[in-house]
């Protein structure tokens, strides 16, 4: 008679909804401003412990809408490695976010090369007002949650491109690992088109092709890239020298001497390619880009290429 017991079942799933959207929130506010920048990376490492905790590994997928970097919307998987790091940080990739807000110009295009989900490409375009982005996303799945954020923050700025890159027009199958135990969840970020023992498990058959090929006599400008494709990294730039040479845009790379080894080079072939345009290595470290020697970067990590 005086409670409505259904509604009631509801309570605590509303009320942690709000309770992590308000932690979002107070996260955004802490790491984007200097001074408090310390105390929002200890919230971080707090908030993704409790991601940590909540991982149910009976349960595959627990999607939802969250809000992203405050102002932005991505469904997630909450489930996840990296929807679940959004859902309760806020974000998955903070240093190179925090990059972003500080480089990007509303006019500027932008590359973004391995889309998965939109993280990059959705806070990208947040900002290319008057720009545009082109995301390549060849794995369905990963693709299909990159236009349902697309609509879902109403953005008409990206072109969404079914394949990926390379410097060798082809198809070739896609693996992936199914070890949920190691990332406390399905990692969304480890595809790739050279399997090994960790990623052996076949997604389905993806197309590439060379951007070169396709956009060097399309496009005006190129501002930035962004790459992260487990393995395919050199290839892809391989299939874009000549934009590269012409546009000189700075690159944001994932570095990782596994994949690189998985797919038959390393990360010096990587900086030597670089190299011959003249590009200098950098990371970002709280608000400030710092000069890097590839002798004492660990042998994985993201890392920013700027022209001399």
């Amino acid at each position: 008679k005086y409670f409505n017991f259904q509604k009631m079942s509801y309570f605590p799933i509303y009320m942690e909804v709000r309770i992590i959207k308000l932690l979002r929130d107070f996260i955004f506010f802490l790491v984007t401003r200097k001074p408090l920048y310390l105390f929002g990376m200890i919230l971080v490492r707090f908030a993704r412990k409790m991601r940590e905790f909540s991982f149910k590994e009976n349960q595959s997928t627990i999607f939802c809408d969250v809000t992203f970097m405050k102002k932005l919307r991505m469904r997630v998987d909450k489930n996840s490695y990296m929807g679940g790091s959004i859902y309760w940080t806020g974000f998955h990739h903070l240093q190179e976010l925090l990059f972003l807000m500080n480089y990007l110009k509303p006019e500027m295009v932008m590359v973004d090369i391995g889309a998965n989900q939109g993280e990059f490409t959705i806070y990208s375009s947040s900002i290319l007002t008057k720009g545009k982005v082109l995301a390549f996303e060849p794995v369905k799945k990963q693709r299909a949650l990159l236009c349902y954020n697309i609509d879902l923050n109403k953005l008409n700025n990206i072109c969404v491109f079914d394949y990926g890159l390379s410097n060798l027009k082809q198809k070739l199958p896609i693996y992936t690992s199914d070890n949920v135990s190691l990332h406390k969840g399905v990692h969304e970020g480890l595809s790739t088109i050279y399997p090994s023992s960790s990623r052996n498990v076949l997604e389905e058959v993806v197309e590439l092709d060379v951007f070169d090929d396709i956009f060097f006599d399309q496009i005006n400008r190129l501002d930035f890239i962004k790459i992260d494709i487990e393995g395919g990294e050199l290839y892809a730039l391989e299939g874009m020298k000549k934009s590269i040479e012409k546009f000189k845009p700075t690159v944001l790379i994932e570095l990782n001497e596994e994949t690189f080894n998985s797919a038959g080079y390393s990360i010096i072939d990587v900086q030597n390619f670089f190299d011959k345009y003249n590009y200098i290595m950098y990371k970002w470290s709280r608000f400030n880009l710092i000069e890097v020697d590839l002798k004492n970067t660990a042998p994985w990590g993201n890392y920013i290429f700027k022209q001399m």
